[in-house]
């Protein structure tokens, strides 16, 4: 990645990414791979709600030529969901039993 290890970098190139599929969306609505590759990417960016939303649309789509795809992808995210509550409350903990606690960061919109 041209980012490395920049998280504003790469929270720039998703936006971008996001903001190109949606315009392909604009351009045919039909176009269930941009559905799917926006969904992917908005779970990348840290939305996941919109994210799953996008994906299960995607998947929905009697018209989508790879609906296994839309379901992998759609499956990961609420994998990853589930992965990340885990390690925040474990993270929650050890911070605790240190006398600290750990403190949200909004996520930009």
């Amino acid at each position: 990645s041209r980012c490395g290890e920049d998280q504003k970098c790469r929270l720039n190139r998703l936006e971008e990414a996001i903001a190109a599929s949606r315009k392909a969306l604009e351009i045919n609505p039909y176009y269930t791979d941009a559905r799917n590759d926006l969904g992917t990417t908005l779970v990348l960016a840290g939305r996941h709600e919109e994210g799953k939303k996008e994906l299960l649309a995607a998947y929905e789509d009697a018209m989508n030529p790879t609906p296994e795809m839309s379901a992998r992808n759609l499956g990961q995210a609420y994998y990853e969901e589930r992965y990340r509550e885990r390690v925040l409350r474990q993270l929650s903990q050890r911070a605790q039993k240190l006398g600290m606690q750990l403190v949200a960061v909004p996520q930009p919109a």
